[in-house]
């Protein structure tokens, strides 16, 4: 049997175009680019209302891609975001498409380091990000341990998982959402409008609230 082996690589992108085409894929009602300007500003929103940002305050974007949510984040609500990503590709696009001060972007395993050293969000969001990576137990505890106790964590992610392997997409059967609630508490839901995000997205897909308890 042929081994199974992960393909990081499917996350990057040459330019603007083909990254909103790594972060987002069509669906039956929309394409990439009109879900990116109809999902963007209401999921933006709704993390908004979550957090009750200000700007005082610092939103780790785990798994941020080009910065899509964290750009809306900062003009919206002008705080700082931290974005984190496997891909340079990703970060490099990240730094020109956000443009801003309060936006930096870094690899997993820094942001690990930053942790123990200190570093500490008042909240978090990842969204569509769990479900494709090989190991999203340890993606979770990086997460838990760079927000601050009591801080919430937005999830949005699909139902199944759906990892990039050189055999194609494959379910490897790993239930992120009880190893969210092994790590954090959940503590409520949003509800994606069907106007928005379509309902055949909505019904595969979870998007709850967690919060850090110590």
């Amino acid at each position: 049997m042929k081994k199974l082996i992960y393909r990081r690589e499917i996350f990057s992108a040459k330019n603007m175009q083909e990254a909103r085409h790594v972060i987002l894929t069509p669906e039956q009602d929309a394409t990439v680019d009109q879900r990116w300007e109809r999902e963007t500003p209401v999921m933006a929103d709704m993390l908004g209302q979550v957090f009750n940002l200000e700007d005082s305050k610092t939103v780790l974007d785990y798994g941020c891609g080009i910065g899509r949510i964290s750009k809306a984040l900062i003009e919206i609500y002008g705080c700082s975001v931290l974005g984190v990503d496997i891909s340079t590709e990703m970060h490099q696009l990240a730094y020109e498409y956000v443009n801003s001060e309060r936006f930096s972007v870094c690899y997993p395993e820094i942001l690990e380091r930053m942790s123990k050293d200190g570093f500490s969000a008042d909240f978090a969001t990842s969204i569509y990000v769990l479900q494709h990576t090989l190991k999203p137990a340890i993606e979770i505890a990086r997460i838990h341990n760079a927000l601050k106790p009591g801080g919430k964590l937005v999830v949005l992610n699909n139902n199944q998982r759906c990892i990039p392997t050189n055999q194609g997409w494959v379910n490897d059967g790993k239930d992120v959402r009880n190893m969210l609630r092994n790590c954090f508490r959940e503590v409520g839901s949003l509800k994606l409008p069907t106007e928005v995000f379509g309902e055949a997205l909505v019904n595969r897909t979870f998007c709850n609230i967690y919060e850090k308890v110590e």
